[in-house]
């Protein structure tokens, strides 16, 4: 099981670094797919946090925007967070990259890969299974003997 859980997490890393060298690849050479699109609906958070982090917080509140966009590319509905001033019914050039919006009006809006809800799983618990592999007490052979294979 620990090895599988391996082989997995080092496939997930492999797959989200060839995407994003080929992302940025495609970009620097102007080889993204071109696309219309049009925004379908908009949708804008604003909120407030303290500056800093963890004990480092200070008194100063900075605030927060944030935009995104549902836009139909392709026949696809696609969102895209951070876009540039679009309201509803706009239509927009996009920049496809195997049908992922990469680039709006020019704009670089691709928050890159997230493996989901499992491989966030994965990732959390991996240090668990490492660090509970290592504590494992030995196990006993059949013939008496310790082995801790």
């Amino acid at each position: 099981m620990f090895r599988l859980a391996t082989a997995v997490v080092m496939v997930l890393f492999a797959w989200r670094t060839y995407g994003e060298m080929a992302i940025a690849n495609a970009r620097s050479s102007g080889n993204l797919e071109p696309a219309d699109a049009v925004v379908m609906k908009r949708t804008e958070e604003h909120g407030k946090t303290r500056g800093g982090t963890g004990q480092d917080r200070d008194a100063v509140w900075v605030y927060w925007d944030k935009v995104t966009l549902e836009l139909r590319v392709n026949g696809e509905v696609q969102s895209v967070e951070d876009g540039v001033d679009l309201d509803v019914g706009d239509h927009a050039q996009v920049g496809l990259w195997h049908g992922y919006v990469i680039e709006l009006d020019m704009y670089y809006v691709w928050r890159g890969w997230h493996s989901g809800l499992g491989g966030n799983t994965l990732l959390v618990f991996y240090p668990l299974a490492v660090a509970a592999r290592i504590r494992l007490p030995g196990r006993v052979h059949p013939r008496g003997r310790t082995c801790l294979r």
